[in-house]
């Protein structure tokens, strides 16, 4: 993609249990995890803190896959801020991701604070004011614990 198609803009996501297959900080920009845990309100904090320490904070991490909708408020509350997440959805037998969780639930997580939806991404980098979370803001601070040492208490 780069050699080929001069292509210098993309972000590359990795996603595998194996340190082993890990190819380097200079090649990969996004840690993903997939989990389909059988209790699918698990905030996944033994995955989280394993990821954090094998990066070292190095790294933003991303929820790549899951099987059910991410509990994100739950998440916080354990420390636990993926950068952003997938339902994986089986559209066939309805057993994942948005369609098997209860519509209560599902209102829950996509209206949370720490949630911005696509619709409302666009409408925030259009400039218009209606719905949704407002455009990222520069900080000096890394998002999501990026480059933060282990060290450093968290927040």
């Amino acid at each position: 993609m780069t050699g080929e198609h001069q292509l210098n803009n993309l972000i590359w996501v990795l996603t595998s249990e194996d340190e082993d297959w890990y190819p380097g900080d200079d090649v990969v920009d996004i840690i993903g995890l997939d989990a389909y845990p059988e209790d699918r309100s698990s905030v996944l904090l033994e995955e989280w803190t394993r990821l954090l320490k094998q990066h070292n904070g190095r790294k933003m991490i991303a929820l790549t896959e899951f099987g059910g909708v991410p509990l994100i408020e739950e998440m916080h509350l354990a420390g636990v801020s993926f950068s952003y997440f997938v339902s994986w959805t089986d559209r066939n037998r309805g057993k994942l991701g948005p369609m098997s969780v209860a519509p209560e639930l599902l209102q829950k997580v996509y209206q949370s604070p720490s949630v911005i939806t696509m619709d409302e991404w666009h409408e925030s980098s259009s400039g218009s004011s209606a719905g949704g979370a407002a455009p990222p803001q520069e900080s000096a601070e890394p998002p999501n614990d990026m480059g933060k040492s282990l060290e450093e208490p968290q927040q």
